[in-house]
């Protein structure tokens, strides 16, 4: 038997009894909460800038709607259709 294999040999029945300490309940209570919030009552966490884009989109998506359906009823279809072709100066006619 060689020596120097004794102190692992011991380490490693040492290490076999050994026993992790379990960690402060203050700890656990901070990783793992006890009480969820339902899934409306949580946030997401979004980029101050990425709200404010996202609060003009809307913004100018509503305006825009508003603004085009009222536009439309101004226009009238068209009548009678008389297409003409205009032609450039190099082409002859």
């Amino acid at each position: 038997m060689n020596p120097s294999e004794l102190p692992d040999r011991e380490l490693d029945e040492m290490l076999k009894e050994w026993r992790a300490p379990q960690a402060p309940a203050h700890l656990r209570a901070s990783v793992f909460p006890q009480s969820r919030a339902p899934w409306w009552r949580r946030s997401i966490p979004v980029p101050l800038p990425v709200a404010c884009a996202l609060v003009i989109l809307m913004a100018t998506g509503a305006w825009r709607l508003l603004t085009v359906d009222s536009g439309r009823s101004e226009l009238q279809p068209v009548s009678e259709l008389r297409p003409v072709i205009i032609r450039g100066q190099h082409v002859p006619n």
